[in-house]
């Protein structure tokens, strides 16, 4: 084991880049919590975070905790903060609504936009409170994975594979693809999303 006296939290509002992120801390040598679907790293419930996180692990947390009606376990913690492009983030949560359920309204890209402008320094702050907070940009993480993936190790410790971390970033370009390609590429498990 690493030797880590905190957990990780992958934070941010949804189609940020998490579970690309999450590979990167995987690979690097920080694994998912135990009961993390595969691929996508989440967690079917709060029960399983409380259940099986302990230091050393990574979660993806993309709800607010304490607006859920759960507060975060009692551990030392570290978080990575996620951000994209608004316009670009609130497009692919449409293309991912209208896919997942099949249906998202005309304005949903923009009311998802509105959200994550109005309400990104309030959930950032929520994490902050409880710990060290890593800023990445998709964006940015896309353009130089070494970097990206240097300053994760940096801001989880050692032992991290920085290149393992960054072999796991995929080349593409960072605005909305129309269709859902290539995330189901990722759900066969052939890139990471």
């Amino acid at each position: 084991m690493s030797g880590r006296t905190f957990a990780v939290g992958v934070v941010g509002f949804g189609r940020c880049g998490s579970t690309m992120t999450m590979g990167m801390l995987a690979a690097g040598g920080c694994p998912p919590v135990p009961g993390s679907l595969p691929v996508s790293h989440e967690l079917p419930s709060p029960a399983n975070m409380r259940d099986g996180l302990a230091a050393g692990h990574t979660v993806k947390l993309l709800d607010v905790p304490g607006l859920q009606g759960w507060d975060l376990p009692s551990i030392g913690w570290r978080f990575v903060w996620l951000d994209r492009n608004p316009i670009q983030q609130g497009k692919s949560m449409r293309k991912f609504a209208r896919w997942f359920n099949g249906q998202a309204s005309s304005d949903y890209a923009k009311k998802m936009t509105d959200t994550i402008r109005a309400d990104r320094d309030t959930v950032r702050g929520f994490y902050a409170a409880s710990g060290p907070v890593l800023d990445l940009r998709y964006e940015d993480v896309l353009r130089d994975p070494d970097v990206a993936a240097a300053q994760l190790g940096r801001h989880v410790g050692p032992p991290f594979d920085v290149d393992a971390a960054a072999a796991v970033v995929h080349d593409r370009s960072p605005k909305c693809r129309p269709d859902m390609a290539f995330e189901l590429l990722s759900v066969c498990g052939q890139v990471a999303a």
